[in-house]
């Protein structure tokens, strides 16, 4: 795993330069929603107004509320629609979620059609935020590295740090997510922390071996994998 520390003022930039990247490429590439890529986010929508670039990638989403659609505030499909998928001229078909308000069966049957996808046309990069207890998507500790696509139970931790998401409290139970396997199978994947909050899970990230405790350890095990920190979640004197 390949560790990269930038400031806070750089942070938004350098990623936001290698999502532009891929999303020049062909293939499929997944990226989180959350408050860690916002700002990124936000740059690559403003180069696009100011200059349009080639979308050659399919875009797919990482994980959702189960219950919500892209129309809920609070929602991973409308926080990723309102920072940059509004502001990119995306084709039909280009843009591939799970659809989160289904039920039953039918959840499991998104899954399903998920995993087929990512089949079909393999991950080529995957950009996913460290969560505070240490989930990867919402695929939380206890999680098996060999899980594909499945809808998960939320940890207390996560069910209170997403209420910030929400216009009002809101009851949240499970989510839908891709699996640490599917994540682990895509050619790069780019980890993402800031802010002085993620720096005691960042430590334990990087000092723990792969555990099915703490999801993001998986990382460690794949061979293009890069850890990008900003100096607020960094500091050498209390991580190492």
């Amino acid at each position: 795993m390949e560790l990269a520390i930038c400031s806070r003022h750089q942070f938004p930039q350098l990623l936001g330069d290698a999502i532009i990247a891929a999303l020049q490429q062909e293939g499929s590439v997944c990226l989180a929603s959350g408050d860690t890529p916002q700002l990124a986010y936000r740059y690559v929508a403003a180069q696009y107004q100011r200059h349009p670039f080639p979308l050659r990638a399919t875009l797919v989403g990482l994980d959702e509320w189960v219950g919500f659609g892209p129309q809920d505030e609070g929602s991973c499909q409308y926080a990723m629609h309102h920072d940059l998928y509004q502001h990119l001229s995306l084709r039909p078909g280009q843009l591939r979620q799970f659809d989160a308000r289904r039920t039953g069966d039918a959840l499991e049957e998104e899954c399903h059609r998920m995993n087929q996808l990512l089949a079909e046309q393999p991950l080529r990069l995957v950009l996913v935020g460290i969560g505070q207890n240490g989930h990867l998507g919402l695929n939380e500790p206890g999680v098996a590295f060999s899980s594909l696509a499945h809808v998960s139970n939320l940890s207390e931790t996560t069910v209170r740090v997403a209420q910030k998401y929400f216009p009002q409290s809101t009851t949240l139970c499970q989510g839908i997510t891709l699996g640490i396997a599917n994540i682990l199978a895509s050619e790069k994947i780019i980890a993402v922390a800031n802010g002085a909050h993620k720096r005691d899970i960042i430590q334990r990230l990087l000092m723990t071996p792969p555990s099915e405790t703490l999801p993001a350890t998986s990382l460690k095990q794949h061979h293009n994998t890069q850890l990008l920190l900003d100096d607020a979640v960094f500091h050498v004197e209390n991580i190492l």
